[in-house]
């Protein structure tokens, strides 16, 4: 892009010059362009650049994160156990929203909530509006489903401290690990067939 044309080039040349940036003056727009096109370059990134891209994007995360009003939920032994998985944090909507790709939740969007189990009875809940007391009692099966779902979608490994959990499926129904390993199987064959 800095090459696509020597009015470019001389812009972004410009710029890095105010800036304090050093660019040796004797590489000609030719000697550049000829150069990009070539492509007589590697490009890499080390683990620091990895590691300042990474606390950049902490930072903006964790402003929205604080200003989450956030809670403790206990899932009662009649109901069941709160799974984790190898992606644990979720970020989901509250509402049911049409699915699509630009209709992921943000964590800056109100009607969304973040999800962290604890372990297999306690989970922490954050959302923008004011809701619940600060520690409360799962009461419905449902809402166990909903949130182990949540805690499951686009995971490659789910923990369980039981051999069965309930989960929220795509049938709408509450459902069990036979359903989800159903549901898997079903999953890869299409891939295969395509």
């Amino acid at each position: 892009m800095a090459v696509s044309s020597e009015e470019q080039y001389k812009s972004i040349l410009g710029k890095l010059l105010r800036e304090g940036e050093e660019f040796p003056d004797n590489v000609t727009y030719e000697q550049l362009r000829s150069f990009t096109e070539e492509e007589r370059y590697t490009v890499s990134f080390d683990n620091n650049m990895q590691m300042i891209d990474m606390l950049h994007a902490m930072d903006v995360v964790l402003q929205p994160l604080a200003a989450r009003n956030w809670t403790v939920t206990y899932s009662l032994s009649t109901l069941g156990d709160f799974v984790c998985s190898d992606d644990p944090v979720s970020l989901h909507w509250l509402t049911n929203k049409e699915s699509g790709i630009f209709n992921s939740p943000g964590h800056g969007l109100r009607d969304t909530e973040v999800s962290v189990p604890l372990s297999s009875r306690v989970m922490l809940l954050g959302q923008f509006e004011a809701f619940m007391p600060r520690k409360f009692e799962l009461s419905r099966r449902l809402d166990l489903a909903w949130l182990n779902t949540c805690t499951t979608r686009g995971t490659r490994f789910i923990y369980s401290s039981k051999e069965n959990f309930v989960w929220y499926s795509r049938e709408k129904r509450i459902s069990d690990v036979a359903d989800f390993k159903r549901l898997i199987t079903e999953d890869r064959k299409h891939a295969k067939a395509k």
